[in-house]
């Protein structure tokens, strides 16, 4: 492999960079046993393959060059394209042939008019709604098998981001006049390899060697440099890693088999033929995917971009066998060729998706077939081809004049497709403050009343944060914290987000406690804190100022001054609502013991007793109960403090 400069991102028209890159894959080529290479490989013997997966790696991490050209041409963070080395594979393929990634949050959706839509059956009534700071796309608008870049999705896990590329690789068939069944054969073969190498061949070597979890995976979507042990561990390491994963790259391979025989069968025949599997069903999936986008690839609108712009056996396949036979060979050059990347002609071919995503787009927002837009392919297709095929890069700035004028007061919406930039766009920039508005209104309120949500926005929008695979209110508050842009926006944000992950509650505490007016012996109850609430520890006075702001969004009263001054609460749910006490810093120190462990109620009225004693002198204690007795009613009216009856099972005898 050769060394260079690290790959810049992507802006504008392409530079061209003189790098090239060469990728091996697993030796022995298994394929040199002739028809039965799958079934070889699938039971080779353990050992053998676990070397071959360690020099794999060693050979692919021999200059960090590699990874990081590959991860810039993609749109993504290292990690995610480098987790195992067969994602480092597909990602480097994909990069190879134009494909990267666009922001997930910055990419405007198409309203497809109504000839090109699913029907009332596939609408989603969420569709492009903002909820906590998630961006809603509906299931059929997310993922397009020919719309050429892939959206990266923040609040999706990081396995995504190979799979989507490797999707684009495999290309999709349609033809003029294209049939339903031959649409749902493409749907499924599109998917089988993106599908093999998330269950299969990713998982070998990934990350720090924590297997896919479907129940666990929401909980950790990123992937971060100091889990990618592949990169770092010695030989012997690797070897001893990866045997024991092989058996989920055997099983990703047996799917795969039992695929294309079902595929076979079915190409063959007027039959459906599913294929069992513990999460999958890919027939169904490709009956799904026909209902919602036959209507729109048998459209004249979508049919003449894809006539134009898409070249059978580069972009498309046109019949069935065509597409099988792309997917034969897929697995092979997946596994074992060696995968060539050019980075000067990735990157000229990167500026011809954007123009085809650009005319994409284009395609699916108007409905007439003489729209001037329209006119346009046959340019466009001239253009995509020197750049796709002679390393002639599209000059992306005169075409993006050309379709503002062709697409008039639409080119906003259609020319914001997520690419990186250094220059957001007013529309970037209320997309993301729509957002904002979601998840953290008051820290966007505050924000806008001191005249930095404009420059706040565009500086997240270009920081490391915001391309990390985090909620939204979670990467905004990190900016914060690190821009150091205002003190009071992040202990806003940092309150809303609190609000945001409370405890979804705690039955127990809330249905079955003791009141105070229960109690008949102190000694026998015990107190704990309700799993439903947190400590929260604030700089300022953040509840009275969060308040104003929602109740004012207007700006029809000044706020109240900021107090800047430690200030604890808990903060829960009950009933269904939030609940939230201020405490003063002696009583959430109580209340954080008491989180620790229970406590005898009379010991932790003692304890609640110094606590009151010790507030004496903080300068809001006027403001919160007087005693101990008061706070106690107060933290158990909240919910915070739960009372427990303490039985000793003296008495209790087996039937």
């Amino acid at each position: 492999m050769s060394s260079s400069p690290r790959a810049e991102p992507l802006e504008g028209t392409p530079v061209t960079p003189t790098t090239v890159w060469r990728l091996p894959g697993l030796t022995p080529d298994r394929r040199d046993t002739g028809p039965a290479w799958l079934h070889q490989l699938i039971h080779a013997d353990e050992s053998r393959l676990a070397s071959s997966f360690a020099d794999l790696a060693l050979a692919l991490r021999a200059d960090p060059g590699l990874r990081e050209s590959v991860a810039s041409l993609a749109g993504a963070p290292v990690a995610e394209v480098a987790a195992s080395p067969f994602a480092l594979r597909a990602c480097a393929w994909a990069v190879s042939e134009g494909f990267f990634s666009v922001a997930h949050e910055t990419r405007m959706p198409i309203r497809w008019p109504e000839p090109l839509r699913g029907g009332s059956a596939v609408d989603d009534p969420l569709h492009d709604t903002w909820d906590e700071g998630r961006l809603h796309i509906g299931k059929y608008q997310s993922f397009l098998q020919d719309e050429p870049l892939v959206t990266r999705n923040p609040d999706l896990h990081a396995k995504w981001t190979p799979h989507e590329l490797l999707h684009r690789v495999m290309r999709f068939l349609w033809r003029p006049g294209v049939s339903l069944r031959s649409l749902h054969h493409g749907a499924r073969l599109n998917e089988l390899l993106p599908v093999v190498l998330w269950y299969g061949l990713d998982e070998v070597l990934r990350l720090d060697g924590r297997p896919f979890r479907r129940s666990t995976a929401p909980l950790e979507p990123e992937a971060t440099d100091d889990r990618v042990h592949w990169w770092t561990l010695a030989p012997a390491g690797l070897v001893d890693r990866a045997r024991p994963e092989l058996h989920a790259f055997r099983a990703g391979l047996d799917h795969y088999r039992h695929e294309m025989q079902a595929i076979s069968r079915g190409i063959a025949s007027s039959a459906v033929v599913s294929v069992p599997h513990p999460f999958l069903d890919a027939a169904s999936d490709a009956t799904a995917y026909v209902v919602g986008h036959g209507r729109r690839l048998r459209s004249p609108t979508v049919a003449r971009l894809l006539t134009t712009l898409y070249r059978p056996g580069r972009d498309r396949d046109e019949d069935p066998r065509a597409a099988f036979e792309r997917v034969r060979t897929g697995l092979a050059t997946l596994l074992f060729d060696e995968i060539v990347l050019d980075v000067a002609l990735a990157r000229s071919r990167a500026s011809a998706r954007i123009l085809q995503d650009w005319l994409h787009r284009s395609a699916h927002a108007v409905t007439s077939e003489r729209h001037p837009v329209l006119e346009l392919l046959p340019d466009a297709a001239t253009d995509i081809d020197r750049a796709l095929d002679h390393a002639d890069p599209v000059d992306l700035d005169a075409w993006r004049r050309r379709l503002e004028v062709a697409l008039s007061s639409s080119a906003g919406t259609v020319l914001a497709s997520g690419l990186p930039t250094t220059t957001p766009t007013p529309l970037a920039i209320a997309r993301l403050g729509e957002g904002l508005a979601s998840c953290l209104p008051a820290t966007r309120l505050w924000l806008s009343r001191q005249e930095l949500l404009d420059s706040a926005l565009r500086e997240f929008l270009q920081s490391p944060e915001f391309a990390r695979r985090r909620s939204l209110p979670i990467r905004f508050r990190d900016w914060l914290v690190r821009s150091a842009l205002d003190p009071v926006a992040e202990a806003l944000a940092a309150f809303e987000q609190s609000l945001l992950t409370l405890p979804s509650g705690d039955d127990a505490a809330e249905f079955l406690a003791l009141s105070p007016e229960e109690i008949d012996d102190p000694e026998r109850v015990e107190v704990r804190a309700s799993d439903a609430f947190v400590l929260h520890v604030s700089p300022i006075d953040v509840a009275a100022l969060h308040q104003a702001l929602l109740e004012d969004s207007r700006r029809e009263h000044p706020l109240p001054a900021v107090t800047r001054r430690e200030s604890p609460m808990v903060l829960g749910r009950r009933g269904g609502e939030i609940a939230a006490v201020a405490l003063t810093p002696p009583i959430a120190a109580a209340f954080e013991a008491l989180q620790r462990e229970p406590d005898l109620l009379p010991h932790w009225m003692h304890r609640l007793e110094q606590a009151v004693t010790d507030s004496a002198t903080d300068p809001g204690a006027s403001d919160h109960p007087a005693d101990d007795e008061a706070w106690m009613d107060e933290l158990v009216e909240a919910g915070a403090v739960v009372l427990c009856p303490i039985w000793d099972g003296a008495d209790l005898r087996p039937a």
